[in-house]
């Protein structure tokens, strides 16, 4: 029988690397990503298409996937009809022409150690795309036509894909290169560029976009698609962000709609629902994510059940397109292919619900990629310090491991409030966040502040299950070790049970 990893306990059926005990206190130990973990449908799943080309290079074992779960999900890129050219145009180019062009981009970009400074000038000259358009790059940013991309693009792949043989073109024709980066672009670009952010109204009006894009309203900072709010923020905006970058026309109306709609999705996080969703303005193109979601919010799924995050799934990194995957229980990232059929897919099932089948199969990948029960594993160190934790939490009443939407640990102070206890990043880059309240149901709605503690000198050196022991001990004290940090004492002050910190030496915010 297969055991822990952590407390070498027997596991049952359905347990992965993991017994239920430990696994409450995984994202401690492994990061947030944990609780994203995909279902043990969803691994066999891909591991039926997977196993078959476990000894074989990547190539094979990506064309399986594309060749099982495509069935029409890549269709929303490639609904492009070109336009006929006028040969009398004197700026068309042949295809002769533009093929030539290409190969001499891909011998000049898709090489190692090349010199910046030349590929900055290639590229300000612009990447022909087969559909007559062109892709350019100015000072870190990105357009076609002029109209300004939101974030990086994997040019390297980009030059591949169109340079490769027959076979290959064959399968991207009628791809839609606006629609396909942009949406692309969205789910792999996690960070703003707020450089450059002067201008003309254009760039102003794409960076503000995309701020709104990308905002976390809240800590901890997470990416893109962590819960439907953002997803629908994205939806809303895609109209208006198409329409800015790309030269379309906003339709009469569209801005108020726009406003209205995201208004409603900021009021999700209070009210769990919304009145009127306008999802007609939302789908087009045979867009498969915004079905699977109008499913769900039909249904009545509660959005809490819908934030679990698995972390940041794609990313392009030196010009190349990448996916999150374990290898040997850490996070590593593995290339992708330069075919845009597959790029599609992955955007689907990154934008689907979390619970959805589509969105389990992109976590299963990234699970099960190198091996077939891939799993997040902490170091030695740290597996001796969650049987630590372990133990605190199961000799006092007054601390609870939460099972209820993100994981935390409740605790009952001396002084009668009540404390969480969760994963970071938290206070100045501490591992673990502190949030307090007066009672225990406001600390699990929800309504807690914030407790700016954070860790110093020989606790960064420990493992984070010991640090987590050590602030659980401090909080379940806290009048007694109000009289060393200052935030605790403030809050404890703020809610009457003790006389306002006087400061001074012994006050300090962090535990060393």
């Amino acid at each position: 029988m297969k055991k822990c990893i952590t407390c070498a306990d027997n596991l049952s059926s359905e347990d992965i690397g993991w017994c239920n005990r430990c696994a409450q206190f995984a994202p401690l130990l492994v990061g947030a990503g944990f609780e994203g973990r995909p279902t043990l449908k969803a691994r066999q799943s891909i591991n039926d298409v997977l196993s078959p080309n476990r000894q074989r290079t990547a190539h094979p074992r990506w064309r399986a996937i594309l060749d099982k779960f495509d069935n029409g999900e890549s269709d929303w890129a490639f609904n492009s009809s070109h336009a006929a050219h006028d040969d009398n145009d004197p700026w068309y180019v042949i295809d002769e022409k533009r093929e030539q062009q290409l190969k001499q981009l891909r011998n000049s970009l898709c090489i190692p150690n090349r010199d910046d400074d030349d590929s900055d000038k290639i590229l300000q000259k612009g990447i022909p795309l087969p559909d007559g358009s062109h892709l350019s790059k100015i000072s870190e940013i990105w357009a076609i036509d002029g109209r300004t991309l939101p974030g990086h693009v994997p040019s390297n792949h980009l030059l591949r894909a169109l340079t490769g043989n027959s076979k290959e073109k064959k399968r991207f024709e009628n791809c839609d290169w606006n629609l396909l980066l942009t949406t692309l672009l969205i789910v792999a670009n996690r960070r703003v560029d707020r450089h450059n952010v002067r201008g003309d109204y254009q760039r102003r009006q794409m960076n503000r976009m995309q701020r709104i894009l990308l905002r976390r309203e809240h800590a901890p900072g997470r990416a893109l698609f962590e819960g439907a709010d953002l997803f629908l923020r994205w939806n809303a905006g895609m109209n208006r962000l198409a329409a800015r970058a790309f030269g379309g026309r906003v339709e009469h109306g569209m801005a108020p709609v726009f406003n209205q709609m995201v208004d409603e999705i900021r009021g999700i996080r209070m009210e769990e629902g919304w009145t009127e969703i306008d999802w007609d303005l939302l789908e087009s193109n045979n867009k498969l994510w915004v079905k699977r979601w109008r499913e769900v919010m039909d249904s009545g799924t509660p959005l809490a059940t819908m934030r679990k995050w698995a972390g940041p799934s794609l990313r392009i990194h030196q010009g190349k397109l990448q996916i999150r995957t374990i290898k040997n229980g850490k996070w590593i990232w593995s290339q992708i292919p330069p075919w845009p059929r597959l790029w599609a897919l992955l955007t689907s099932w990154a934008l689907s619900p979390p619970s959805s089948d589509e969105h389990q199969y992109l976590r299963a990948l990234q699970w099960c990629w190198h091996e077939n029960e891939g799993e997040l594993m902490p170091a030695e160190p740290e597996c001796r310090a969650l049987l630590l934790l372990r133990g605190i939490c199961d000799s006092d009443k007054r601390i609870t491991v939460s099972t209820q939407g993100e994981f935390h640990i409740t605790i009952e102070g001396t002084s009668g409030l009540f404390y969480s206890v969760g994963p970071g990043p938290g206070a100045h880059g501490a591992r673990f966040t502190v949030a307090g309240s007066d009672s225990l149901e406001n600390l699990e709605d929800g309504k807690s502040m914030p407790l700016c503690i954070h860790e110093n000198g020989s606790f960064k050196q420990l493992p984070v299950g010991d640090v987590i022991a050590s602030v659980i001990l401090t909080l379940m004290d806290d009048l007694t070790s109000a009289d060393k940090l200052e935030p605790l004492a403030k809050f404890i002050s703020d809610n009457g049970l003790r006389d306002a910190p006087p400061g001074g030496d012994r006050m300090q915010p962090h535990l060393d």
